[in-house]
């Protein structure tokens, strides 16, 4: 008996030492994200928008019957939640990641 209380004391130990360890005290942050400051244009997914349709769209047009499908901006950054896009000095756009298609990325400003 005294073997046995001796290793689950040691035992019961550890795990709360590794259970401690495992959470994360900062928010967390997306790993595959576009290169900070350089120019994207967002996507949003054509039901978020309400133009879902039996009709073939291609994913990286600008416009649906004149109404813009997405935004360009230069990425700021990225959480869980949002995509933020920045434009100019003060204006920030925040996209939530639910009702983006796709990122597109750009190594020059687009035209």
């Amino acid at each position: 008996m005294k073997i046995t209380a001796r290793l689950a004391i040691p035992a019961l130990i550890l795990n709360i030492l590794v259970a401690a360890g495992c959470e994360s005290k900062t928010p967390r942050t997306a790993h595959n994200a576009p290169k900070q400051g350089s120019y994207c244009t967002v996507q949003f997914r054509r039901d978020a928008l309400g133009a879902a349709a039996d009709l073939p769209i291609p994913p990286t047009t600008g416009s649906i019957s004149g109404a813009s499908v997405c935004v360009t901006g230069k990425f700021s950054r990225m959480d869980e939640d949002w995509v933020i896009l920045t434009e100019g000095k003060d204006v920030e756009t925040w996209i939530p990641r639910s009702v983006i298609l796709l990122i597109k990325t750009y190594s020059e400003e687009p035209p």
